[in-house]
């Protein structure tokens, strides 16, 4: 089963998958909401997040990160897959610390993409 892009009609799992394969190292992941699913990867200064949602109603998601941090602070890129968004980035914040959390108002049934990067 294909995720298909809503503007391009173009099939995105294999996008999605490369962000995380070329990575090359999974890394532990976990959701405590029901109908919640995320896998992660990272490499050397970049990670990233998947997370599907599947639910019947929108809902506040907490996305909760630990494990990959920098002195200089990390770059973290949302992307959004829902029936408004195509995969388009919704938002950019920079985090300082070991942990950081970011809180999203989701649609049901939405893909999040969240990239990462270590501050230069």
């Amino acid at each position: 089963h294909a995720l298909i892009g809503r503007k391009s009609n173009h099939p995105l799992n294999g996008w999605l998958r490369d962000c995380l394969y070329r990575l090359r190292t999974q890394t532990l992941t976990g959701c405590d909401s029901p109908g919640v699913y995320a896998c992660a990867a990272m490499h050397d200064n970049e990670a990233a997040v998947l997370i599907a949602v599947q639910k019947d109603t929108s809902a506040k998601l907490l996305v909760d990160m630990a494990g990959f941090s920098s002195d200089e602070g990390i770059e973290a890129d949302f992307y959004l897959l829902d029936e408004q968004s195509d995969l388009e980035l919704v938002r950019s914040e920079m985090f300082y610390s070991e942990q950081f959390k970011s809180v999203f108002e989701i649609a049901k049934d939405a893909v999040i993409l969240v990239q990462l990067r270590k501050a230069r």
